[in-house]
């Protein structure tokens, strides 16, 4: 393969993706050209490992391999934020006992087993709306939460960024396939719907509605 050639020929690809990371970097440190160069390199990795007899399609691997790189980008030298897991249980119990009401640090922490000290520094994180754990699960019928797109370890992502992003994509997809996910998540002010229930509503088989369902995730997922 001409290298060089094919560079050039997915420069408008690169830019679009280089451009998309750049938007939710947040540092003054790192600039577009940063993100394309980086994407160029993924670029060229992904074209010197790809394997043609395993069917997979060109496009589609150079565009997860520089996603890939992007990502990695984002996780090391951008502005986002890492908290470890245990800050994230503090943050949720923490939560819990607030729904109906705030609390005081000595209240709270006879309610939680926490001391005062972790309750301080949780709630100032709260209160930042700084951080978001991708791999914490929301319980629900489905054992799972559209934030499990992305989990990926303890990476980190700010939550607004996020949800920005997540809804940017989602309205890529068909709107019927769009329904289907927000609707079994109960996510973007859909109600929440089993999925058999979801099957009757749309007048197609659980099988049929399964592969949609999971195919639009599989679109976000390499998306995101």
């Amino acid at each position: 393969m001409d290298e060089k050639k094919l560079l050039n020929d997915y420069e408008p690809l690169i830019r679009k993706l280089a451009s998309e990371y750049f938007r939710y970097s947040r540092s003054a440190s790192l600039e577009l050209e940063d993100f394309m160069q980086e994407a160029r390199l993924g670029f060229i990795s992904s074209l010197r490992t790809f394997k043609e007899e395993k069917g997979r399609a060109f496009s589609s691997y150079v565009e997860n391999g520089i996603r890939m790189v992007l990502r990695k980008m984002l996780n090391e030298k951008s502005r986002l934020v890492r908290i470890p897991k245990y800050r994230i249980e503090m943050i949720s119990r923490i939560s819990r006992e607030e729904r109906e009401g705030e609390l005081t640090d000595c209240e709270l922490s006879e309610r939680t087993g926490l001391n005062v000290k972790d309750i301080a520094v949780s709630k100032r994180i709260m209160a930042e709306e700084v951080p978001l754990y991708l791999d914490s699960k929301l319980k629900d019928d489905e054992g799972s939460s559209l934030l499990d797109l992305v989990s990926d370890g303890y990476e980190m992502i700010e939550k607004n960024i996020f949800r920005m992003f997540l809804e940017e994509k989602m309205n890529e997809l068909k709107a019927e396939d769009r329904y289907i996910v927000n609707s079994i998540y109960g996510a973007f002010g859909e109600e929440k719907k089993k999925k058999n229930v979801l099957s009757r509503e749309l007048c197609i088989s659980s099988r049929t509605l399964n592969c949609r369902f999971n195919n639009a995730l599989e679109t976000l997922k390499k998306a995101i």
